[in-house]
């Protein structure tokens, strides 16, 4: 092989690129290496490469340089550009080339031999006697054959042991009554969305009123406009550190009542005290979407009062020149209510509906002169929708609208002759502290 070919085929391997490494064949466990040996360079470089040649034959597949020739022929490049042994390299799959020198000569003489993969990165080095005798030759081999699997084994090394398994309880127990979720964050997952065991607000209710008796007069009616009331709202989630099914109890107490407040009475047009007082509870279970949706029923019990102060001392009076009456409303709820996570804890939409069942109005619905009609029926409805969030360490607060209407029908004994409707819209703004799990 001419001189210049060699160098050729040395630059060519040097600049094979990682690319090329990437789409050789996998090479299967009982097939051998293959490695190529360069001209060596100095004094009997060729018995040096004969030595290697002969001690490398028994544990790897050999190609030699005229094969690389031949090979260059058959897939028609050219070998004297990068390229073109570049593709010859890949066509033949050599892992390993192997090169080496002999410096001095004589029995001063020493040998070189170097190991590279095919991008021409130096793996493995080795240092043998002079070329010349049988003797040196079997130790230049045995050196080239050690430097070669140490270079393999850097290109192809062993795989690591499997990490050692170390017994522990088991993540569930197959007595356990319950079936874990796969959906449901572990108690200890930082994600989990933990709501608060405990939340106490406290601010001002400022609400309005409206109520009437149909067919109306200016008697039968009471208007109040925003007015402002002193609100509780206590709520919790007794069970949400557990993660479990139980984790979803919930159970709520809303209280507001006013003080100090007068109303212009419509007959006489002097002002009488006013009085608001509002409380129920609900006891209810709901469930979190997504770590971002909670969404629950509720059912409980309320009472919603308004006291009128009335005219001391009147005379009977005709029926459409009654004073509007107090009223309290003692009823039954069913309801919704849900949260969505906006930002984390600290902003969250919350917002609950709910139908009310009227189990008594109060003073309104009793036949004692005041109404010649008997109360039959009546029912309520409410919502609220606002803004809320825990700030830590647990600060709290929340903003909301709503809405709640009561609405009655009474009878005479032969037909439904009146009907009453008492709404009021109302604004919360709370805040207050919560204890989290």
């Amino acid at each position: 092989m001419p001189h210049s070919a060699l160098r050729v085929l040395s630059f060519g391997l040097a600049v094979l690129g990682a690319s090329v490494l990437a789409s050789w064949p996998a090479m299967a466990a009982a097939q051998r290496p293959r490695v190529i040996v360069l001209s060596f360079e100095g004094w009997h470089a060729d018995e040096a490469r004969t030595a290697v040649v002969r001690g490398l034959e028994t544990s790897f597949e050999l190609v030699d340089e005229q094969a690389a020739i031949t090979a260059a022929a058959e897939i028609g490049v050219d070998v004297t550009t990068p390229d073109g042994m570049a593709t010859v390299v890949v066509h033949l799959g050599i892992e390993l080339v192997v090169g080496g020198s002999v410096t001095g000569r004589a029995r001063s003489a020493r040998t070189s031999i170097w190991v590279s993969d095919v991008q021409g990165n130096e793996l493995a080095v080795a240092e043998g006697p002079s070329p010349s005798g049988r003797a040196n030759a079997t130790v230049l081999g045995e050196a080239a054959a050690g430097a070669c699997a140490q270079a393999y084994e850097s290109l192809h090394p062993p795989e690591p042991p499997p990490p050692e398994v170390v017994e522990g309880p088991p993540l569930f127990d197959p007595d356990d009554d319950l079936e874990p979720d796969p959906d449901r964050p572990a108690p200890d997952d930082p994600n989990r969305w933990r709501l608060p065991v405990f939340r106490g607000l406290v601010g001002l209710d400022v609400r309005n009123r409206t109520a009437s008796i149909a067919p109306n007069s200016s008697s039968s009616r009471f208007d109040a406009d925003f007015f402002p009331a002193i609100a509780v709202q206590l709520e919790s989630h007794p069970l949400s550190g557990m993660s479990g099914p139980e984790s979803g109890l919930y159970l709520s107490l809303d209280l507001a009542f006013s003080a100090g407040i007068t109303y212009t009475n419509a007959i006489d047009f002097q002002p009488y005290p006013l009085n608001t007082y509002y409380a129920e509870g609900n006891v209810g279970y709901g469930g979190i979407i997504g770590n971002t949706v909670e969404l629950g029923g509720t059912l409980g019990f309320g009472v919603d009062g308004v006291g009128l102060g009335q005219i001391p001392t009147r005379p009977p009076v005709p029926r459409n020149d009654l004073e509007f009456p107090s009223v309290e409303y003692l009823y039954a709820r069913v309801g919704l209510y849900t949260r969505i996570r906006l930002y984390q804890d600290l902003v969250q939409l919350e917002g609950g509906v709910g139908g009310r069942i009227l189990i008594s109005p109060g003073e309104i619905g009793s036949n004692q002169g005041i109404w010649d009609d008997g109360y039959a029926n009546g029912g309520g409805v409410d919502f609220d929708l606002g803004l809320g969030g825990v700030i830590d360490p647990g600060f709290t607060y929340a903003a909301r609208f709503g809405f709640a209407g009561h609405y009655l029908s009474f009878f005479d004994g032969a037909r439904m002759s009146e009907s009453a409707t008492d709404e009021a819209f109302h604004i919360h703004l709370l805040i207050g502290w919560a204890i989290s799990p």
